[in-house]
């Protein structure tokens, strides 16, 4: 995939693809994709995520063993969807604390008023996820619940 090709993507930020062609998805509960459908869409060396969305511009389709990406009936590009496993591929992607007292103006996590992780849970996570053999990094993020200090205990 071009590098145009995946600024265009990102612009969009969504596709319409059948979700039975998408396997385990997951809901982001960090950045500017949380609390929507989401799911990696992976061509060449270059990786995407984008939303499951119904009204977007880009379609998709399976042809063969890929997903073909269109644009106005035009293909923009040909790959795969990639297996997350924990909402990322190759990755224990995980967030401490789903809420925030911040109100960033990229970031929906302060409207989701999610969970706030227990260390316990966390070593769980990352135990299961180097279970499966497919973890290559663990990436840890969190909102701030009640207070920048509290956090950092």
């Amino acid at each position: 995939m071009k590098p145009e090709t995946k600024a265009e993507l990102i612009a969009v930020g969504s596709l319409d693809i059948e979700p039975s062609l998408l396997g385990k998805i997951t809901v982001p509960t960090a950045g500017p994709g949380a609390g929507k459908t989401a799911f990696f869409f992976r061509s060449g060396d270059q990786r995407v995520r984008l939303a499951l969305n119904k009204d977007s511009p880009l379609k998709a389709v399976a042809e063969g063993d890929e997903i073909v990406i269109t644009r106005d009936g035009k293909e923009i590009a040909r790959g795969e969807i990639e297996e997350e496993l924990i909402h990322c591929p190759d990755q224990a992607y995980i967030n401490m604390t789903e809420k925030c007292i911040f109100d960033c103006k990229f970031c929906p996590v302060p409207k989701l008023n999610g969970k706030v992780k227990t260390i316990e849970e966390v070593v769980t996570l990352i135990g299961e996820a180097n279970a499966t053999g497919k973890m290559k990094a663990i990436s840890i993020t969190t909102g701030v619940d009640e207070s920048v200090e509290k956090e950092l205990e």
